[in-house]
């Protein structure tokens, strides 16, 4: 295999490239990206998940917003015939 001289690390792929062991200032561990992804798994979902009760609740007010505006022009059409 040719080694790149630019980038020398490239080459030396680990098992673990899944994962990547984050660390504070402390040198503690903090997370791994298989949390990470499940993190944003469910963010993800719960994204959607809002888009999709934003829709559903605005197609529900734009029809009660239509049937209280055919209601009141069938009213003013009622009183307009009645004089």
């Amino acid at each position: 295999m040719l080694k790149s001289d630019m980038y020398p690390n490239d080459d030396e792929k680990s098992d673990k490239s899944s994962t990547c062991e984050c660390t504070d200032i402390n040198n503690a561990k903090l997370a791994t990206t298989k949390g990470k992804d499940k993190y944003l798994k469910r963010l993800k979902e719960r994204f959607i998940r809002t888009i999709y009760l934003s829709s559903v609740g605005s197609l529900f007010l734009a029809f009660i917003g239509l049937a209280v505006a055919k209601a009141s022009y069938v009213y003013l059409l009622i009183l307009l015939l009645a004089c």
